[in-house]
């Protein structure tokens, strides 16, 4: 069985992540904390590759849609 690079509510927060929503919104939509929301998001960057220092959500962001035109 092939293992999933994220988890469902990680990909819940990679969703609205791209929808621009800011970490408070996310947290609000999946009814949890900010903190919350910003551990999951470098949890997802490390898994991305995606480096702290700059703008990791734009960066993020970016790969992300990198990926999905390479796909087509």
């Amino acid at each position: 069985m092939k293992r999933q690079l994220l988890t469902p509510k990680e990909k819940e927060i990679v969703a609205l992540l791209l929808k621009n929503y800011s970490n408070a919104n996310i947290a609000r939509q999946l009814n949890t904390t900010p903190k919350t929301v910003s551990v999951r998001l470098c949890q997802i960057y490390v898994k991305f590759k995606v480096n702290k220092q700059a703008n990791p959500r734009q960066l993020f962001k970016n790969k992300i849609r990198e990926m999905l035109s390479s796909k087509n």
